[in-house]
């Protein structure tokens, strides 16, 4: 690391080295070679560093001691200097650098929305609650309730839940999928149109006639990645339907399309939505990578219901090594993964009293969703 030297008051001479038979290497940050951090070495091994009582002026090492007090100070103080100014150029002022802090964060320049043409699309995001009467059917998980919990999945795996981060991984596995049929099926939709066109009958894609937009504000990329979904099956609907009034398709493979795509992203939503309540059982919350590597009892208890309830943990995931698309994990440290990389997950996940009441667990989590 270079640092700018030139700006020290104490710059006077830097070519000293060689005279006074300092060490010198060519990645140091004085001009001269000085190596710092062998001169620490050898006067440490002398003795020299660290002692309350004053070096003798006849010492041998009297002189590359104090050479090394000047520069020490020298370069604490440039580096600190280099951080203060947050790294940056010398020809930058210090005026420009500490600007860097100033700079608000990033915020949306007005709503995000989703325009949508078919009540299908609109109602996947919707979902349905439970009637104050107990009519009108089950409850189904939409977009929006599935937004939230992937927001709250987002904010545990911040807190270093692997679990969370595990949930994160396969919602984006299924939701990427999910989407490559809608895509794919949409484009098989309008090549059957284009062969139409062919033929000299022109068919464009059916429009609402009152299209609505869905205002987002989603707090999580999560949240996006589910409007994506919406998006992708509102354009998927729009080719069926229009097949069926332009008599290129039954009532019934109607139906069938759009019922399946819809079942399919309802699953996803739901095991979303059943993985975050798990994990946010009062039971469970406070789950973290560190309870697989603590002696604590309640700490194995939380490992071993995570386990009894949402399955053994690959180890990839646990070490990091597979991350979520979307994550605000800190990079780890080679001696933190070295740590994680030595944990048996499944030794570790046992308690000698058996797991942490997982029918307790389940049926609480139950009667969340």
């Amino acid at each position: 690391m270079e640092y700018d030297m030139t700006t020290l008051p104490w710059n006077t001479d830097w070519m000293r080295a060689e005279k006074i038979g300092a060490m010198r290497t060519s990645n140091s940050p004085f001009p001269d070679g000085y190596d710092i951090h062998g001169e620490e070495r050898a006067l440490t091994e002398a003795n020299l560093l660290g002692i309350d009582d004053d070096v003798s002026p006849v010492h041998p090492l009297y002189t590359r001691l104090n050479e090394y007090d000047l520069r020490r100070s020298a370069l604490d103080s440039a580096v600190a200097h280099h951080g203060a100014r947050q790294g940056a150029d010398p020809l930058v002022s210090d005026q420009e650098a500490s600007k860097l802090r100033q700079i608000g964060r990033l915020e949306a320049d007005g709503d995000d929305a989703l325009l949508l043409h078919t009540r299908d699309a609109y109602r996947l995001f919707m979902g349905r609650g439970r009637s104050p009467d107990g009519r009108g059917g089950f409850p189904i998980v939409g977009g929006r309730k599935a937004a939230a919990a992937l927001l709250a999945l987002w904010n545990l795996s911040s807190r270093n839940n692997p679990y969370a981060d595990w949930l994160l991984i396969q919602f984006m596995e299924q939701a990427e999928a999910l989407r490559k049929k809608l895509r794919d099926g949409s484009n098989a939709l309008a090549d059957r149109l284009q062969e139409q066109a062919n033929r000299g009958f022109v068919i464009k894609v059916a429009v609402s006639t009152q299209p609505q937009s869905l205002h987002l504000g989603f707090r999580s990329p999560y949240g996006y990645e589910i409007a994506f979904i919406i998006a992708d099956f509102d354009w998927a609907t729009r080719h069926i339907r229009t097949l069926a009034m332009k008599a290129l398709l039954s009532t019934n493979a109607e139906a069938q399309l759009i019922r399946d795509l819809r079942q399919e992203a309802r699953r996803i939503f739901a095991a979303v939505v059943r993985g975050q309540r798990i994990l946010l059982n009062e039971r469970l919350v406070t789950l973290s990578r560190n309870d697989w590597l603590s002696s604590d009892a309640s700490a194995k208890a939380r490992v071993a219901g995570a386990q009894e309830l949402l399955g053994e943990l690959p180890p990839d995931v646990f070490q990091q090594k597979r991350v979520p698309k979307h994550h605000r994990q800190h990079a780890l440290s080679a001696e933190e993964r070295r740590v994680l990389e030595s944990v048996d997950l499944e030794q570790l996940g046992r308690v000698e009293d058996g797991p942490a009441d997982p029918v307790a667990l389940e049926s609480a989590a139950e009667q969340l969703l």
